[in-house]
């Protein structure tokens, strides 16, 4: 998997290299700013082939030479077939949100001009309304990404060859996609108006953006069960899901945003999230009838650890939080440092009060987190 990781890392380098550098020539030279959609759409281009460029060279220095020439026959209408269709599936999966968002596109202005609001104020307000997609982007990539690093796992064969085994992955990866996004959207929830202030330099839509922090827990879970089943092999069957749930948020936009304006939209996100999120999880326990999931969560660990994120957060709040509003940078500071001490203080508890048990040897840096768990049997069992 190293030459994909390569690739990828290589692709984000240099897309957000170039991204960063045309917003800063932009900012200096004063141009349009519309200019800065442009420029994101030639540092995806070039980023893309940046990261093909790397994976070929690697793939013709690890290809085997041989000084027979060999004929190989390639079927190259099975590869083309599969990374069309299951490249497509699975592009789709992680872009969720995106696709939610799109249903926004070209329904969410018309519905607040319908609403009563001028055409400029309509655009201002969504334009409020997509302050939130990015950190929800963030905090669904944090609730996803270890669960994610566990599906390679999963195939028919495996759940044949070694149910046990398949089980234990497949529970862990929902168990740290639960876990992981809980906190996540708790967490945002309680700085949201911090990091609002940070980003825009005001609190506008704070009330409804908490609101849509909600979609993190439910796509990070939609995404995690989706590949799962993708995996299975159910792959037009989650693409049909996804897209239910953009025609459902379509629809949800045009009843629910003339009457409640931006909060409208919000509660379509959520509720064509929660029906993605439950249907994808009904299939994957009609497939999966052992998984059991919710017998492994550890609920007194769980709220444990959320009572303790939320006292420390608001504490600090009412300590230190008006110390730091006299600039961005000091509020930088502040919001970096409460979200780095919440959540290690809310993964901490859950580490503490053992809401994991055998899902911590499928972790990177697992020997110190099981070394942390042996430390604490040991102080009980004395």
């Amino acid at each position: 998997m190293a030459p994909t990781a390569i690739s990828q890392v290589t692709e984000q380098l240099v897309r957000v290299t170039l991204l960063i550098t045309a917003a800063i020539v932009i900012s200096v030279k004063q141009l349009d700013i519309y200019e800065i959609g442009h420029a994101a759409a030639i540092a995806s281009i070039v980023g893309a082939l940046a990261g093909a460029a790397v994976l070929f060279v690697l793939f013709l220095k690890d290809m085997p030479r041989s000084r027979e020439k060999e004929i190989i026959e390639i079927p190259w209408n099975y590869y083309v077939r599969t990374m069309l269709l299951f490249g497509a599936v699975a592009a789709l999966n992680h872009m969720v949100l995106l696709v939610i968002q799109f249903a926004d596109t070209f329904t969410l202005l018309p519905g607040l001009i319908e609403s009563g609001l001028a055409k400029q104020e309509a655009m201002e307000a969504k334009g409020v309304f997509d302050r939130g997609q990015p950190l929800i982007q963030l905090g669904t990539v944090l609730g996803s990404s270890f669960a994610l690093a566990l599906l390679p796992t999963i195939s028919q064969d495996r759940l044949r060859q070694q149910p046990t085994l398949f089980y234990q992955y497949m529970r862990g990866a929902l168990l740290f996609s639960f876990y992981l996004a809980l906190g996540a959207t708790i967490g945002l929830v309680l700085i949201f108006r911090e990091a609002n202030v940070l980003l825009f330099q005001n609190e506008q839509g704070t009330a409804d953006l908490r609101l849509l922090v909600v979609s993190i827990l439910l796509c990070s879970l939609s995404v995690t069960a989706a590949s799962i089943l993708q995996g299975l092999g159910h792959v037009k069957r989650t693409a049909g899901f996804i897209l239910g749930a953009f025609f459902i948020k379509w629809i949800a936009n045009q009843l629910l945003v003339p009457f409640l304006g931006i909060t409208g939209s919000a509660l379509a996100t959520i509720l064509s999230l929660l029906l993605l999120c439950a249907v994808t999880l009904y299939e994957l326990k009609r497939k999966l009838p052992k998984l059991n999931l919710m017998k492994v969560v550890n609920l007194r660990a769980m709220l444990i650890a959320i009572g303790a994120m939320v006292l420390y957060v608001l504490g600090m709040h009412a300590l230190l939080a008006d110390l730091f509003q006299s600039s961005r940078g000091l509020l930088l500071l502040y919001v970096i440092f409460i979200a780095i001490t919440g959540g290690g203080l809310y993964l901490f508890c859950l580490l503490r009060f053992r809401a994991f048990k055998n899902e911590l040897s499928m972790l990177p840096f697992s020997t110190y987190l099981l070394r942390f768990y042996k430390g604490r049997e040991k102080n009980e069992q004395n």
